[in-house]
């Protein structure tokens, strides 16, 4: 047990529930935006469809690619150092409560685990129009 235990704090070292450590390292910009979605690896292996289906179930969210890659628009993480301290093999994803927490997280780019949350989170949503 300890070592299965042991396995998924190195995998994934802030779980749900977890502050995460932005505040510490100033990693997410101040955008003025409660939740933040920190989309982690290259920007082009999320699907733009799942994206807007995102923002259209939360208007006020943030969405920020860190990547390790060198891209317009991104944060860049120069030496590993973010994705290490995430745990962040090749992709994942965080979604950070107003609260500083983090709400949701997965490995990947499906983002339906994601909107399924989401939606659940806020039952009456309806989609905004673009």
């Amino acid at each position: 047990m300890g070592r299965t235990a042991s396995k998924a704090r190195t995998r994934w070292p802030l779980t749900c529930g977890s502050r995460c450590p932005w505040p510490d390292c100033h990693l997410l910009p101040s955008t003025g935006i409660c939740w933040h979605l920190l989309l982690c690896g290259r920007p082009d292996a999320w699907d733009t469809g799942q994206l807007t289906a995102v923002r259209a179930l939360r208007p006020i969210l943030a969405i920020q690619h860190l990547t390790c890659d060198t891209a317009p628009g991104t944060l860049h993480d120069i030496d590993g150092q973010a994705f290490a301290r995430l745990g962040v093999e090749r992709t994942a994803h965080y979604l950070i409560r107003p609260d500083g927490h983090v709400g949701y997280r997965a490995a990947g780019t499906d983002l339906h685990g994601l909107q399924h949350y989401l939606t659940h989170l806020l039952p009456h949503a309806t989609p905004h129009p673009a």
